[in-house]
């Protein structure tokens, strides 16, 4: 929902998700909730129950959660301090919180399946009041250290996936990952790249009358740019039989195409006119396709929606639905150096992209994973500090460590240190410590 300022702001109309007979309303991760956002959920519950005054439509909101993990994107989390001058939505945030009238704490970690694990014990460290010891983060280092993997190949048939700290490393993973699938099932893969235009603009801008695609030296500045600077949509993308994607956009909410969600890759429909000549170990395409063909990670869409689909495009198969190729919003991009173009002079250019609203889904963040079991997947963690000076955040590393359910389930892909290195496992160490 948008972070609205003065009055009220503009939530769709979702009565069909808040249906009468509903009493009872669930909101998880507690921790994630601003006030802003909580005042907001509360203006969106009235909207679509016809009670413009009131708390929750009348419902009864159970919230639950553990604070020790990620505080909201924005704003700030409820128990936090406020200054005295706020906006009308924090105030109206910090209002409702009053309104609850129990408060009930859990006794037992319901995750993890013993106390006496070693997992808890570890996983404690890092939410405890009390300062942890050197010692103590040694230990606990140590213990991580030896939980690598030798060899990410022979747990290629579990499809396994990667959770890291930090966006930098997560595109290595998911073509390091993509790439080891591909190979598990014999595949050949189809890559093809984003198409990157100019943004239309406006007579008065330094770009007026700069359109259709960009010169060489602006292609291959973007083509480095990390996803999370292009709208999400990556300068190259790829198709694999049952290759893992994540949706980038909440483009249809209601059948689950939400930010994140997982999906997997069941067909893909290319451009009339592309010849695989088989020269190449990828097939390259000349075009982007029209559209990839996905299916829900966990296999099925409602009854409802397949009924739908099922007379609306009776050729396509079931539980199948097509992620078409279009535009993205425009974003700029920084060139490395000015460059001459059609009789100016350009830093900086308005851009937009091409490509799949899908991005690849093997190595997701510890934001994705926060509220998530492991359970029996095959889930591995990228743990090894971040080397900027932002440093280890305590919320990170327990959420991560918090989602298995005992320490032998536990897996690094990569270790913490260079192994024989005593100078960057004291580093390693120092950082842990730093965060505990």
């Amino acid at each position: 929902m948008p972070e609205g300022r003065g009055k009220p702001p503009r939530v769709g109309d979702c009565s069909d998700l808040i249906c009468p007979p509903v009493r009872f309303r669930f909101l998880d991760e507690y921790s994630f909730i601003s006030a802003q956002h909580l005042a907001l959920v509360n203006f969106s519950i009235n909207k679509a129950c016809k009670t413009p005054v009131g708390t929750f439509g009348g419902m009864h909101i159970i919230m639950c959660g553990d604070l020790c993990q990620h505080k909201p994107v924005k704003g700030r989390p409820l128990y936090a301090s406020h200054p005295r001058r706020m906006d009308a939505h924090e105030t109206s945030g910090l209002n409702l919180l009053t309104e609850f009238t129990n408060v009930v704490f859990l006794q037992q970690q319901q995750r993890i399946r013993a106390v006496a694990d070693q997992l808890f014990a570890n996983t404690r460290l890092f939410i405890r009041p009390e300062q942890a010891t050197l010692e103590e983060v040694t230990a606990v280092c140590d213990a991580l250290d030896a939980r690598a993997i030798a060899d990410l190949n022979v747990l290629a048939s579990r499809t396994p996936r990667v959770v890291v700290m930090r966006n930098e490393v997560r595109q290595r993973y998911n073509i390091a990952l993509g790439c080891m699938h591909c190979r598990h099932i014999g595949a050949r893969p189809i890559a093809w790249r984003s198409k990157d235009e100019f943004v239309r603009s406006h007579s008065s801008s330094k770009q007026a009358g700069l359109q259709g695609y960009l010169p060489q030296c602006v292609v291959d500045a973007v083509s480095l740019m990390l996803p999370e600077h292009t709208q999400k949509v990556a300068g190259i993308q790829s198709y694999i039989p049952g290759c893992l994607y994540s949706f980038i956009d909440n483009q249809a909410p209601g059948i689950g195409f939400v930010n994140n969600a997982s999906c997997v890759g069941r067909g893909i429909l290319m451009s009339p006119g592309e010849v695989d000549d088989g020269a190449d170990p990828i097939w390259w395409l000349k075009q982007p396709p029209l559209a990839v063909f996905v299916q829900p990670q966990d296999g099925k869409f409602s009854a409802e929606f397949t009924r739908i689909m099922r007379a609306e495009f009776p050729a396509l198969r079931t539980h199948w639905v097509p992620v078409c190729t279009r535009y993205t919003e425009g974003f700029t991009v920084q060139l490395p150096e000015p460059i001459p173009h059609r009789g100016r002079v350009l830093a900086a250019v308005n851009v937009k992209r091409f490509g799949v609203f899908l991005s690849d889904g093997y190595a997701v963040t510890d934001f994705y994973v926060q509220g998530m079991s492991f359970k029996q997947e095959c889930w591995l963690a990228h743990l090894c500090p971040p080397p900027d000076a932002c440093g280890l955040k305590r919320a990170a590393v327990f959420v991560v460590l918090s989602r298995w359910g005992s320490w032998d389930d536990v897996q690094l892909i990569v270790p913490l240190w260079p192994r024989g290195d005593a100078a960057a496992r004291s580093k390693v160490i120092q950082a842990y410590h730093k965060a505990a």
